[in-house]
């Protein structure tokens, strides 16, 4: 049995392995079920989001809204991580863990001059890491 009294079941393995193999990632409903329809793991679309809400509520995963704000994303959470702000690269889907103290001032002017509290544990900001210029870079060179 799981913490909090949950039974780990197979599907709940398979969805959680997905997780770890895709670590720093975010992951749809639709991903994780063409990922694990590609292993040959037939679990229902149902299935897999109740799973993966079950995950959030266990603290094993983060729940993201989309860029496109149609659908939401998961990600493993990572245990000894502090709650911070994450980025996300609009081209490769990677994820950037933003610890800094700018970021700490960040949030401190929009508390102060803007009554407004960023939640911590769930906010992505999306834009461009660069990976398409080192990719576009590396095919100069041959």
């Amino acid at each position: 049995m799981a913490e909090r009294g949950r039974y780990k079941t197979r599907h709940h393995d398979a969805v959680l392995m997905l997780l770890e193999e895709n670590k720093g990632k975010c992951l749809s409903v639709d991903d994780v079920c063409t990922a694990l329809n590609c292993r040959g793991e037939r679990i229902e679309r149902t299935t897999v989001y109740r799973q993966l809400e079950k995950m959030t509520d266990d603290g094993d995963a983060v729940k993201y809204i989309s860029e496109k704000g149609s659908s939401a994303l998961y990600s493993l959470r990572e245990k000894s991580c502090a709650p911070h702000i994450h980025l996300k690269c609009l081209d490769c889907g990677g994820l950037i863990h933003l610890n800094c103290s700018e970021t700490e001032s960040f949030l401190r002017h929009l508390r102060d001059e803007h009554s407004f509290t960023i939640s911590r544990t769930n906010t992505l900001i999306y834009g461009h890491c660069g990976c398409s210029a080192q990719a576009s870079s590396g095919k100069n060179e041959n």
